[in-house]
């Protein structure tokens, strides 16, 4: 057995595609699957907007003070210092603009809710099942439409963009089939 897993930003959009799958066959028989679907869109998101902003560095997935630190010091030829990643609605707003098709109204509920799903400070948290499902479905919406944003999508190898065509149908499908639940 390897020692070590590799994540890069390609197999970490992935692996969320495929848990947000999963999560959503599972909902009908479990609503608490939810949790962990909006967690796993929210994921595959961030990635894709992370890699089509890079374009060969990070430089532009970064927190503006972290950027400029990182600069004076290059520049200084010092020790470079940690980054950290801009804020999730601070990418989404360098990818997207207002009128693009995309409510960035309901990626926001999509961030907070996961914000608060993963930080759970309370005896219970409800979400409405609903809001869910049309966030979890502007999320798959803002996925598709990344790879023609910014700096696009660059795939090392074909497969990954076969991978990300049938995943992108695939939670789509299952969304549907949601949708027709939601519906009856």
């Amino acid at each position: 057995m390897d020692e070590y897993v590799n994540f890069d930003r390609h197999t970490d959009a992935q692996s969320s595609l495929i848990e947000f799958c999963a999560c959503i066959e599972q909902i009908p028989q479990n609503y608490l699957m939810w949790k962990y679907a909006i967690i796993s869109i929210h994921n595959a998101l961030q990635a894709y907007l992370c890699i089509s902003l890079s374009g060969g560095n990070s430089f532009k997935t970064w927190n503006e003070r972290h950027l400029k630190k990182w600069l004076k010091a290059y520049r200084s030829n010092q020790q470079l210092p940690d980054t950290k990643l801009d804020y999730f609605m601070e990418l989404f707003d360098k990818i997207f603009s207002t009128g693009e098709g995309i409510d960035r109204g309901n990626i926001e509920w999509l961030n907070d809710t996961r914000n608060n799903l993963i930080h759970f400070n309370s005896d219970s948290y409800s979400i409405h099942i609903e809001s869910a499902f049309i966030c979890c479905k502007e999320a798959i919406n803002a996925v598709t439409a990344v790879p023609s944003k910014a700096a696009g999508i660059f795939y090392y190898e074909q497969e990954q963009k076969e991978q990300f065509d049938i995943l992108t149908k695939k939670a789509g499908n299952l969304l549907a089939g949601i949708e027709n639940e939601l519906n009856k």
